[in-house]
């Protein structure tokens, strides 16, 4: 590895190539679910449901997720790191993405179900009695409904959210960065 190639790998941070491609990715996806969730009813649990099985919501974002994760490992790549990226950088750029959308979608989760629908969180506790009831689940109805009631409020619903975007977003970015990888030739 030549010195100067060193010297800038060394420079180079990954933050702000992350937190560009997070803010985009959060931006997307976030226009996406509202384009799909116009006219919804959060009071009626069949027009929740209806929205949030639109394929769009279901395929789009996954779509979307691999897209943003393979243009901000390129431009780290091209423009940070001399046209190489290890594994170990490509992981931790994909990770700082998700990071970063995965916070952002958090707040918007708390500021969307205390504020402007609060009403969602009664008609969420209903569709998952209904899942439970059509998966079997009727002995203890009550009992659950009442522990549905604890754990589904706008602090939970987003502390989720946050940690199941990055746990996802990290296991694709370690699916995907096996192919956007670019070993250098002088390290091998």
């Amino acid at each position: 590895m030549t010195e100067e190639l060193q010297q800038i790998t060394k420079k180079a941070s990954p933050w702000n190539t992350g937190m560009k491609w997070g803010i985009i990715f959060f931006v997307v996806t976030a226009a996406m679910y509202y384009l799909t969730h116009m006219g919804v009813d959060y009071t009626s649990t069949e027009s929740l449901e209806q929205a949030q099985k639109n394929p769009i919501n279901q395929y789009g974002v996954f779509v979307v997720m691999i897209a943003v994760l393979v243009l901000a490992q390129m431009e780290h790549r091209k423009k940070d790191l001399g046209g190489f990226l290890s594994y170990g950088r490509a992981v931790g750029i994909g990770t700082i993405v998700f990071l970063i959308s995965s916070g952002l979608d958090s707040m918007l989760t708390y500021i969307e179900m205390s504020i402007i629908h609060p009403e969602s969180i009664h008609t969420l506790i209903q569709i998952q009695m209904q899942n439970a009831q059509e998966m079997g689940f009727t002995e203890n109805l009550d009992e659950s409904y009442e522990r549905a009631k604890k754990l589904t409020t706008p602090f939970n619903v987003s502390l989720f959210k946050f940690f199941g975007g990055i746990l996802f977003g990290v296991i694709v970015t370690l699916i995907v960065s096996i192919f956007t990888r670019k070993a250098n030739p002088d390290e091998i």
